[in-house]
């Protein structure tokens, strides 16, 4: 079912809320923006809901949610959309692969635990919490946020590329997990970490630098950060 409703500006705007029920977990999250925010939290249940807000350009368009070979994603022409703002809850499972792409707006994922996680967005903050061990995100013009609320792997990987914007990390502070912090930063900005952790400068070439916690080399598990970011500070806590 959907609904509409007029900007000041004589814009007219699609509204399109679902509800789906799944009957086994899915091994792939699919999501594809455009010119709006894309908000994702998890539920405690089976069921995918969504609210869509988008603008058509056709009255022909449609936006189709669809669960197809494990996979969940919105189906619909992008050249028949201007704007789309996708607020989404998934059931909280763990997925293979989550990605999601926006365009010229912001991405905030919440609770979501994922083997591989791609975000992207060509001009807007990126906001992640979650567990993955092997995260990537990457933005044109914004912040990067991402707190990663626990890590039952091995070994991790995170990429945050951000060509203007400061990059700002929350991760568990454990003496069995090691970290090592890649940074390419401008001149003037710096990586700046928490009290709580201690790390030591293991390599240096002109505006790259990598960090090494201490207890990187016996830690049971490691997890390894790459941050680029032309203009902004990378922070840890």
């Amino acid at each position: 079912m959907s609904d509409y409703y007029i900007e000041p500006d004589n814009r007219t705007y699609t509204i399109q809320k679902f509800e789906m029920e799944v009957d086994q977990a899915l091994e792939k999250i699919e999501i594809l923006g455009k010119n709006r925010k894309v908000n994702i939290e998890v539920n405690d249940d089976n069921q995918f809901r969504g609210t869509l807000t988008y603008m058509k350009k056709y009255h022909d368009c449609v936006v189709t949610p669809t669960i197809e070979n494990g996979k969940f994603s919105l189906v619909y022409d992008h050249d028949k959309v201007s704007d789309m703002e996708i607020l989404l809850t998934i059931p909280r499972n763990l997925y293979n692969k989550f990605v999601v792409h926006n365009k010229n707006a912001t991405i905030s994922i919440a609770g979501v635990n994922a083997k591989v996680v791609t975000l992207t967005s060509s001009n807007g903050a990126i906001e992640f919490t979650g567990c993955s061990p092997d995260l990537d995100i990457v933005t044109s013009n914004g912040e990067i946020r991402c707190q990663l609320t626990e890590f039952s792997y091995q070994t991790g990987q995170l990429k945050a590329t951000t060509s203007n914007g400061s990059v700002n990390l929350i991760m568990p502070n454990r003496t069995d997990i090691g970290y090592r912090i890649d940074t390419n930063l401008s001149a003037n900005h710096h990586f700046n970490f928490s009290s709580e952790f201690e790390f030591q400068t293991i390599d240096q070439q002109n505006h790259q630098i990598t960090y090494q916690s201490k207890n990187y080399d016996i830690a049971n598990q490691t997890y390894d950060v790459h941050v680029i970011t032309s203009n902004g500070y990378v922070t840890l806590k």
